[in-house]
């Protein structure tokens, strides 16, 4: 197992909890290749409307302005924002 597929299912524990609402939005490299088909279909399989996003195929999307309007959507409580980069 690779060091990225052992971080990730521990860190997205949480997503899987019954009383946890939330909604995933990853932007990455070939999702499947790097992390695995089992990761990717639990987040799919727990989390409503979640979107794994393959940069490799569809390019970079504004994350931005999608976490803006999932806030409006889902009347979030709480938006976590992780990125390599700086966002604008």
């Amino acid at each position: 197992m690779s060091i990225h597929k052992s971080v990730s299912r521990r860190s997205v524990g949480f997503l899987v909890l019954p009383q946890t609402r939330a909604r995933v939005f990853r932007a990455t490299r070939s999702p499947r290749k790097t992390y695995g088909d089992a990761l990717v279909d639990e987040i799919l399989a727990h989390c409503d409307d979640s979107i794994i996003w393959d940069t490799d195929t569809h390019g970079k999307p504004d994350l931005s302005a999608l976490a803006l309007q999932a806030v409006g959507d889902v009347d979030a409580e709480a938006v976590i924002c992780i990125s390599n980069q700086k966002l604008a």
